[in-house]
């Protein structure tokens, strides 16, 4: 297994690869999880990642967030990378503004900077307050400022809206937009939502038995979408790669 520092200059251009894949493979003993894989993710890409449930979407997320190791491949990932999972994973005994601080060096991430991305994504008021009195969608509002902050190249979402109800989960949607707009990193978002994919993605990936079973481009303005005429056919054709007859 092969792997480069794809990022040297410090604000690359938004064509530059964030992501490059050759080949990668992940076996638990017998089991294959991850088989030959091949992605290639630009800067300023909105990638979705569907699969049915142990189909190695949350490896391959893994692999690429270097919690995980690949068993054979070649693999080129920006460096400058951040997570957000289902789960926001706030320490209860830091303040908000601490636990978006978290990891990082004080002179990185003064306080006054620290506002600035509680201010991106609306709870510049909360920074003093305890993770415990945070309402589910306040709390990965949280984890995307922690995200954001450190300036990535490569965003790694991992069903980050799951456990909010369907409101929150649409206030979310347009929140990470608007952060995905103004700072372009390339993203790679995971969900088990069909509708969320073709509402937000620029491009969806289908991962099936350890390979990409899909691989679709959607040229369509998102504020199109919701009455494009190629929806259901499009949703329709995601669900059967799931197993799922509409």
């Amino acid at each position: 297994m092969t792997t480069l520092d794809l990022t040297t200059d410090p604000r690359p251009t938004t064509d530059e690869p964030a992501v490059r894949l050759r080949g990668v493979d992940k076996r638990f003993g017998d089991r294959v999880i991850l088989d030959g894989v091949d992605l290639t993710i630009r800067r300023g890409e909105f990638v979705a990642l569907l699969g049915a449930s142990g189909s190695g979407k949350t490896t391959l997320l893994r692999i690429l967030a270097s919690l995980d190791r690949a068993t054979e491949g070649e693999l080129e990932v920006s460096p400058q990378r951040s997570v957000v999972f289902q789960d926001a994973r706030l320490l209860p005994f830091h303040k908000v503004w601490r636990n978006v601080r978290l990891g990082l060096r004080r002179d990185r991430a003064p306080r006054e900077r620290i506002l600035e991305a509680l201010a991106e994504v609306g709870l510049q008021d909360h920074a003093d307050a305890w993770p415990k009195t945070l309402s589910g969608g306040e709390a990965q509002r949280v984890a995307l400022a922690r995200a954001l902050i450190r300036d990535p190249h490569l965003l790694l979402l991992d069903e980050p809206f799951a456990a909010l109800d369907a409101l929150t989960r649409l206030r979310m949607h347009d929140l990470v937009l608007g952060l995905w707009r103004r700072h372009r990193p390339a993203v790679l978002f995971i969900t088990h939502d069909v509708d969320e994919a073709i509402l937000l993605a620029d491009r969806i990936l289908v991962l099936d038995q350890g390979r990409f079973a899909e691989d679709l481009t959607i040229d369509v303005p998102r504020e199109e979408r919701r009455v494009w005429s190629g929806f259901l056919d499009t949703r329709a054709r995601l669900l059967r790669h799931l197993g799922v007859t509409p």
